[in-house]
């Protein structure tokens, strides 16, 4: 069955990205074996990325070809003014769309991927529209930035049902919804 899976890298401290939305410091963490941290093997198995609009005009910004146009993507922004200029790619003004397009997406079909930052994630979780995480975490210490769980979301208990700790130093984690203990 379809589900709306949150595949995201944080620091030890919490954050996904620094103060300036720069990510770079993924991307300069030593990786000798060049692990893709199941980044392929999880893209594989999705057909629908939902995104925010910061991430959406991250991508673009990088001067690329669309790397998702074999994919669904929707773009959750309120800002009217956002232009959508990439293949297959249609805007949400929230997550109550998103949960009415999710709806109709035929069962049978791949994940859909929550790529985005932590307003966007703190809205799904509001929302209870998460089926699972995939979080990678990296023993870097940012010292502040985007934080990966934004303030004010009510208190949810998940549990681990996998974990993977890499050569390079960082560890994944795959979780589900949990019922609260007894």
């Amino acid at each position: 069955m379809r589900e709306t899976v949150l595949y995201v890298a944080s620091s030890l401290d919490g954050y996904i990205a620094k103060a300036d939305g720069d990510v770079k410091w993924l991307e300069d963490y030593p990786n000798p074996e060049q692990t893709d941290y199941g980044y392929t093997a999880f893209l594989s198995g999705c057909d629908t990325l939902v995104m925010g609009s910061g991430t959406y005009r991250a991508v673009i910004s990088f001067g690329i070809d669309w790397p998702y146009a074999d994919k669904r993507v929707y773009v959750v922004s309120r800002d009217p003014s956002l232009e959508i200029s990439t293949p297959g790619t249609t805007r949400l003004s929230g997550v109550e769309d998103w949960l009415r397009v999710c709806n109709s997406l035929p069962e049978n079909g791949k994940n859909c991927w929550l790529v985005g930052g932590g307003q966007l994630i703190r809205s799904f979780l509001q929302a209870g529209a998460l089926d699972r995480i995939l979080l990678t975490q990296f023993p870097v210490l940012l010292g502040s930035g985007s934080p990966l769980f934004p303030d004010a979301f009510p208190m949810q208990y998940w549990k681990t049902v996998n974990s993977q700790a890499y050569t390079s130093g960082a560890w994944g984690v795959e979780l589900v919804p949990a019922q609260p203990p007894a």
